[in-house]
């Protein structure tokens, strides 16, 4: 089967050098349809590009698209550390406490989970757009949190036991955690099922909004209860080892 079309003519009498180094660019068109960059660049490392690299010594790299992407990839791992660093001081201004923030926060990656099954089910690769997409997915999944978090610890300021706090926390707030959520993937569905081009433009931020959206949001209404009273046994554990060892020392040994 022929994939490929060869053909052969004079080039232009110059020597690219760079950074003191002869080169030699090697450019190429990807029918999009059929496969990505990605998939390209794996391929050539993997089927010997590596080993002609290695066999007469010369070096390579990707660039175009490629050395955007990267260059793309490494500022958006700069925004991801600022944004979750700035939303953990908040909440923990907020809680006063050094704990509940990262409770709130573990519902994130879940939303992840949400996003990589929402593409497998579209048929969507995974792109730029869907890190986008997990940014403002991230920032709906902590607002779901906090709802939940703060009704539970008023809760317990009442004198309610963790498990009643937890239990019935989640039943105060489950109306509005699901409204919080709903109204956002009803908003988006649509965009779904859109068909123009300028729709397939925003399709992975959308499939991962709504996908994120509907599989963390049912794991906030367990996932965050359950973290709450881990972190409460734990938090009695370690008071109780303290306290008998405080015990302990003050009445020395029998």
């Amino acid at each position: 089967m022929e994939v490929a079309s060869l053909r052969e003519k004079a080039g232009f009498s110059l020597i690219q050098r760079r950074e003191g180094k002869t080169s030699v660019a090697v450019t190429a068109d990807i029918n999009a349809n059929v496969t990505t960059s990605i998939v390209v660049e794996a391929a050539l490392k993997a089927q010997g590009l590596n080993d002609i690299a290695r066999k007469y010594g010369i070096d390579f790299a990707f660039k175009g698209k490629s050395e955007e992407r990267n260059d793309t990839f490494r500022d958006l791992l700069i925004g991801v550390v600022l944004a979750l660093t700035l939303i953990y001081i908040i909440l923990a201004w907020m809680f006063g406490s050094y704990i509940k923030p990262v409770v709130v926060m573990l519902i994130i990656p879940f939303g992840l989970v949400g996003a990589i099954a929402g593409h497998m089910a579209m048929g969507f690769p995974i792109t730029i757009l869907s890190f986008f997409g997990l940014l403002g997915l991230s920032g709906i999944l902590v607002n779901d949190s906090i709802i939940l978090v703060s009704q539970i610890s008023k809760r317990l300021d009442d004198g309610e036991t963790m498990d009643e706090a937890a239990s019935g926390g989640a039943r105060d707030r489950l109306r509005a955690v699901l409204l919080t959520s709903l109204t956002t993937i009803g908003g988006l569905t649509p965009l779904l099922f859109e068909k123009s081009l300028q729709a397939q433009f925003l399709l992975p931020m959308a499939i991962t909004l709504v996908f994120g959206l509907a599989v963390a949001t049912l794991l906030v209404l367990i996932l965050v209860p359950a973290v709450l009273g881990i972190q409460n046994d734990i938090s009695r554990f370690f008071k109780w080892y303290w306290f008998g060892t405080f015990l302990r020392q003050v009445r020395g040994p029998k």
